[in-house]
């Protein structure tokens, strides 16, 4: 067999097993989360007259937040060892100031 159909071959059987959908599909989860987290927070910042600096430095907290949970959340990550900051009761507030939405 030559390298092609080799590397072929071993594509066709990851997109056929689901993984590369699945990492696709946590991308979008990651980024659609954290994009809709920041221009929430951020915008209503702007509405309630705050200064552009606070409310771009709340939305990027708030996105960390959102995707740092969709993270925690998914199959695909399970046993990967990631380092975040300590805060108090993270979880908590996670659990408390998040929804989640499934189509």
């Amino acid at each position: 067999m030559d390298p092609i159909q080799g590397v072929a071959k071993l594509i066709l059987g990851l997109w056929e097993g689901k993984k590369i959908q699945n990492w696709i599909v946590l991308l979008f989860e990651l980024l659609f989360s954290g994009s809709i987290g920041f221009l929430l927070t951020c915008g209503s910042a702007f509405a309630l007259h705050s200064p552009a600096i606070v409310g771009i430095g709340r939305g990027m907290i708030v996105a960390a937040v959102l995707m740092l949970a969709v993270y925690n959340s998914n199959p695909l990550t399970k046993g990967m060892r990631i380092v975040v900051p300590k805060l108090d009761d993270t979880e908590k507030a996670i659990a408390a100031d998040t929804q989640t939405l499934q189509h």
